[in-house]
């Protein structure tokens, strides 16, 4: 997205935090979190929502709370 420079939106970040949780990848998820969150976006409880469920499916309660 950036390379090319593509704005993402909230549905953007849903889909790709949806793709972290069906796949399993905590990793990920923690680098687009990170990502969101150094480019200023502004948050929706929906996007908080998400990334809590994540951190919760991996059982990493404190950051799970942290958000």
């Amino acid at each position: 997205m950036g390379c090319h420079r593509i704005r993402a939106n909230v549905q953007t970040y849903l889909w790709l935090f949806e793709g972290c949780l069906n796949f399993w990848s905590l990793f990920d998820a923690k680098k687009l979190h990170a990502k969101i969150f150094k480019s200023g976006f502004d948050w929706e409880n929906v996007l908080g929502s998400q990334l809590i469920d994540i951190y919760l499916a991996h059982g990493e309660i404190d950051n799970a709370i942290k958000n």
